[in-house]
């Protein structure tokens, strides 16, 4: 049998380990799709957001318009 040949032992290996990884994949993207990931992705645009708002105030109050 040529090396190249992949046994059944091989692709029942290589199956194990691409469904271990998509499990992880899985767990990790749940993790990112919590109430408390989409609320600390929201508080960080509105402190950008403030942070834009607040520099353009203090621009237009240091130049008198």
């Amino acid at each position: 049998m040529p090396d190249n040949v992949a046994t059944k032992e091989d692709i029942a290996r290589l199956k194990d380990e691409t469904d271990v990884q998509l499990g992880r994949i899985w767990s990790e993207l749940r993790k990112l799709n919590t109430a408390e990931s989409r609320r600390a992705a929201m508080n960080g645009a509105l402190l950008i957001l403030g942070s834009a708002i607040g520099s353009g105030i203090v621009n237009a109050l240091q130049h008198g318009r």
